[in-house]
């Protein structure tokens, strides 16, 4: 991304945040922070052009021969995951979401997969093979393996929900979970049973995206066996907050309440954010500024340290 669309994205989360002005509820500590990060854009983790991935390290510009120096310590490491129905979408739009982590020193990972009619799984199966390179590069690029936030939006949300969870299931063929502690899923909307939704999507008639994804019916009720999240929850299963809108009729909130209602028979740490006539991404400044407040509040009852 060109610099000054970053500077643009910076400047919207800020105005999100409510710092465009130094306030005691900033999270800004001084009147500057965008000189403390570099990115590394367009990672190769796998042969496919889609399979890339953008870092976001900190450090500090310390003048030629390098100029920026980043950090050699690991930090406290978000995984984020666009959304897009898996048709669509980019990595470059999330970048909205990741700045306020970018902003409190954290190290940011930001995930492109094959996206379109007809590729599931091969999306899911992307994430999964990052979250692979990710443990095998975690030294170079200060990503703290015992401190993994994995995170997304809509069909984001789903592939993060699906990424952290396996990494709770140690026979899965995807799990990391031995070198990896994904320790929260921050969950924005995302899909956690995919037949409540094509039940849901048809009985409406709108477009049903999950059996657009699947190229013939073999493939999409292997999605709803093996791709489906909330399938996979059990006692060792990460802490999960979900964000969602009680208007959505894209993703409905019914996807949230039937997940943390498991979550909650496995007694797993969880907390919902329902935001009152939000519509899928469709959150008031006030709005996004709850969000965040209630996202950092809860990474920090699961004991992810600040950097």
């Amino acid at each position: 991304m060109h610099q000054g669309k970053l500077l643009v994205y910076i400047a919207f989360v800020l105005s999100l945040l409510g710092c465009n002005t130094i306030t005691p509820n900033c999270i800004v500590d001084s009147i500057n922070w965008s000189h403390r990060f570099g990115v590394d854009y367009d990672i190769a983790y796998g042969t496919s052009v889609s399979q890339t991935l953008d870092i976001y390290r900190q450090g500090a510009w310390h003048g030629p021969p390098d100029y920026f120096v980043p950090h050699t310590g690991s930090r406290p490491t978000l995984i984020y995951i666009h959304g897009g129905a898996w048709h669509g979408g980019s990595k470059a739009a999330s970048v909205w979401s990741i700045m306020p982590f970018v902003q409190r020193g954290w190290t940011v990972v930001n995930i492109e997969y094959t996206t379109g009619a007809g590729t599931a799984p091969q999306g899911a199966d992307d994430v999964h093979l990052a979250m692979q390179w990710l443990v095998k590069n975690a030294k170079r690029y200060a990503i703290d393996l015992n401190n993994i936030v994995v995170s997304g939006d809509s069909a984001g949300g789903h592939l993060a929900l699906l990424a952290g969870f396996i990494n709770a299931v140690p026979k899965h063929a995807a799990y990391t979970g031995d070198e990896m502690t994904v320790k929260a899923v921050i969950n924005w909307f995302g899909v956690a049973d995919i037949a409540q939704l094509d039940t849901y999507l048809e009985s409406t008639g709108n477009w049903n995206y999950p059996r657009a994804w699947a190229k013939d019916d073999v493939t999409f009720e292997r999605l709803v066996k093996q791709y489906s999240p909330i399938r996979y929850v059990n006692s060792l299963t990460p802490s999960v907050l979900s964000i969602h809108g009680s208007s959505d009729e894209v993703v409905p909130i019914e996807q949230t309440a039937r997940l943390h209602k498991v979550l909650d028979e496995f007694a797993v740490p969880n907390q919902v954010t329902i935001i009152p006539d939000g519509r899928h991404l469709g959150f008031t400044d006030g709005q996004f500024q709850t969000i965040y407040r209630d996202i950092f509040a809860f990474l920090e009852s699961v004991d992810i340290p600040n950097p």
